[in-house]
């Protein structure tokens, strides 16, 4: 009877194999069944029973990978443990359980990003290599785990000796791995892997094209009924995404986007899904940050949300689903400032980056999602809350942040775009001085062929502009515009927006202001004509209308010849911009209503005051405190005098009397409207009316 089930675990093993050769799930299944039917007969000691246990514990984390169970839920961490415990210390198989753990280990990392989990398995990994044989067969294996723990571990050391041995590891386990071999197409996609990050740390394009054709050669090796099949084609647009945002080429998009939608149309296996979706919706938006394309952007959300929607609670891609959909809803509020969408995108931001601690580099990056959330709300809606918690939010990023820049270059970049919006809407020294160094250590730690140097000297060049504009600075003028320059070589890979250029324009003009030298404005005139030429219907369009405007009035006033109807008009399509920050508009209005009086044009000056003082209720807008409210009125005091007075200029005493009253009595208005649809309120719900009372009393408090 004994031996009977001793029989059964070793068929249990031979099936686990033919599993591994198949792909098949189903038998896979009964290797699992067969081996703990053997394994329960026989005594918990001894190299046969921890070989057996070893193998359970291989085959339940296959199960994980292949069903996309998470590995925490499998039991093969535990099991892999009571192996390694079983095991005798010189016993031959004794390598291939330390790997295995080490494995199931790595892998609980990636799913949970628990660090622990990664240095033991960091350890198993190179105690497995250590008492391997040098002609062991499962040495392309030890390798293979070994050079993914050291991927990973590069991941927060940035240790170029952790890709250079990870890359070597990866590479003798390829070597050693013949085609026919079951993990011949798991190694090749790990090598890929591999040659993506050195892509990302070194900015050399080859790596990235062995990326791409390593993996796929890992899709090409299996079946479409293996269970891993699709995710490698997966990872095949993921690269050829990365490879379209760097160099442009439509056909690599093209690919990519065709590629997920004919595998995501066969409903694959379980634990696909979420992550092909993710993949889509990231090539969509990186297809409309070039195109400009509403269709894009909408292909993007649904995406995102299809893999939100196919995403287990507990699913590790939930995280970069959000996030990435975060994005897009940004992108969607710059184009109409519609205020349900950008609440959405903080909402996605903040599940986003729930539980995830910001010394990682995924908890980072959410972190700094949620920021310029908030920083996007704040900017079109003014509650200084959201202003706070975005100054709260980036604080706790930096100071995560090495200080020798090992964190990455596409984090910092990241990290001074938030900063840059911080400091232009603060003014506060503080956050220039630590964005500054920040922006130094980037600098020298992104190479100029590094994919984030484009947005690394951009960022660093708007800090140093900003430095200019506090206190200035000439050097500092002079240094903002040596990096923006560089940002917008025209030899320069992506990003492929108008920002880059833009910022470049914004700094040639207080060049020309600082120097009173018209060359720099005649230079900025130029781009932002051709930047105006070439609109995509994206939002950084608007800012060159608004700035076009601006450059143009200048110019005009060292060149009287030239016309001004242009500038007038450019002001006027700012200005009546619905999807502009309310502020923004204001302002915009006041400039165009000036502009007009002093070149006569009465009419004109009155359409762009008048609009300025249309838009006050809307700056003010009764979702904010009172306080707010005043404060926003405050930054735009002589809209409304400004207003009357040309009215009186032109003979309309009617209409001046009407701006001034419709300018005073904003707050007034307000509140005698809430008081109206109170008393209706009272009269049809007087409990619902008290309870709104007393919250309204509330929000009114002071300091609010």
């Amino acid at each position: 009877m004994l031996e009977r089930f001793f029989g059964r675990a070793a068929q249990g093993t031979s099936l686990l194999m033919l599993a591994d050769q198949s792909g098949s799930v189903d038998m896979l299944d009964e290797a699992i069944a067969m081996l703990r039917q053997g394994l329960s007969t026989m005594r918990p000691r001894g190299a046969a029973y921890a070989t057996y246990l070893s193998n359970l514990a291989a085959a339940l984390q296959m199960r994980s990978t292949w069903t996309g169970v998470p590995i925490a839920d499998s039991g093969s961490i535990e099991t892999g443990r009571q192996a390694v415990a079983a095991m005798p210390a010189r016993y031959r198989l004794r390598p291939l359980a330390l790997s295995n753990l080490a494995d199931a280990l790595w892998r609980r990392y990636d799913q949970s990003g628990e660090r622990a989990d990664l240095d033991e398995a960091a350890d198993l990994a190179g105690q497995a290599l250590s008492l391997a044989r040098r002609h062991d067969g499962n040495l392309p294996r030890f390798l293979a785990v070994r050079g993914k723990v050291l991927l990973s571990s590069y991941e927060w050391t940035k240790d170029p000796a952790d890709l250079e041995t990870a890359l070597d590891a990866t590479q003798r386990a390829l070597d050693l791995t013949p085609p026919q071999h079951p993990r011949y197409a798991t190694t090749v996609d790990l090598a890929g892997a591999v040659r993506k990050e050195l892509w990302r740390a070194t900015g050399q394009t080859r790596f990235l094209d062995d990326c791409i054709e390593l993996r796929r050669a890992a899709a090409a090796s299996t079946g479409a009924d293996h269970p891993e099949h699709y995710i490698w084609r997966a990872n095949v647009a993921e690269a050829l995404g990365e490879r379209y945002a760097r160099l442009g080429d439509d056909r690599d998009v093209t690919e990519a986007i065709d590629l997920l939608q004919a595998d995501i149309r066969q409903a694959p296996a379980a634990g696909y899904l979420s992550y092909a979706l993710r993949v889509l919706g990231q090539t969509y938006r990186l297809r409309y940050e070039a195109s400009g394309s509403v269709g894009d952007l909408a292909a993007a959300a649904t995406a995102l949300r299809d893999g939100l929607d196919a995403a287990a609670p507990a699913d590790p891609e939930r995280a970069g689903l959000e996030m990435e959909l975060c994005q897009v809803l940004l992108l969607r509020h710059e184009r109409d400032g519609d205020r349900r969408i950008v609440d959405e995108a903080v909402a996605r931001a903040r599940r986003a980056a729930a539980g995830l601690p910001v010394d990682r580099l995924d908890g980072a990056m959410c972190t700094l999602a949620l920021s310029r959330a908030l920083l996007a709300r704040f900017q079109h809606h003014y509650d200084t809350s959201d202003l706070e918690q975005a100054a709260t939010l980036t604080g706790s990023v930096f100071d995560a942040m090495p200080a020798d820049g090992q964190n990455g270059p596409v984090l910092m970049a990241n990290g001074l775009a938030v900063a840059n919006t911080l400091i232009g809407f603060t003014r506060d020294r503080g956050w220039l001085a630590v964005a500054t160094r920040l922006a130094d250590t980037a600098l020298a730690a992104t190479p100029a062929a590094h994919p984030a140097r484009v947005l690394v000297a951009n960022n660093s060049g708007l800090l140093y502009r900003h430095r200019y504009l506090l206190d200035a600075d000439a050097a500092a003028l002079d240094r903002a515009e040596t990096l923006l320059r560089e940002a917008a070589r025209p030899d320069q890979p992506a990003p492929r927006h108008g920002y880059v250029p833009l910022n470049l324009a914004l700094t040639l003009m207080d060049v020309s202001s600082a120097h009173g030298d018209t060359r720099p404005l005649v230079e900025a005139v130029a781009m932002l004509r051709e930047m105006r030429s070439a609109r995509s219907g994206g939002p950084a369009d608007r800012m060159v209308t608004a700035n076009l405007a601006v450059a143009l009035s200048r110019l005009h006033e060292h060149r009287p010849d030239l016309p001004g109807d242009e500038v007038l008009e450019l002001l006027r399509e700012t200005a009546t911009d619905d999807a502009a920050p309310p502020l923004h508009r204001v302002e915009m209005s006041a400039f165009w209503g000036r502009l007009a009086f002093r070149r006569g044009r009465l009419d004109a000056s009155l359409d762009g005051y008048g609009n300025g003082v249309r838009l006050l209720p809307r700056l003010a807008w009764r979702g904010l405190g009172r306080t707010s409210r005043e404060r926003l009125l405050s930054l735009s005091p002589d809209v409304v005098g400004d207003a009357c007075a040309v009215a009186v200029a032109a003979a309309r005493p009617q209409l001046a009397a009407d701006l001034i009253e419709q300018g005073r009595a904003v707050l007034w208005s307000q509140v005698l409207e809430s008081r109206a649809a109170m008393t209706d309120l009272r009269a049809a719900a007087p409990r619902l009316a008290a309870r709104l009372s007393s919250l309204a009393a509330t929000l009114e408090e002071p300091g609010r």
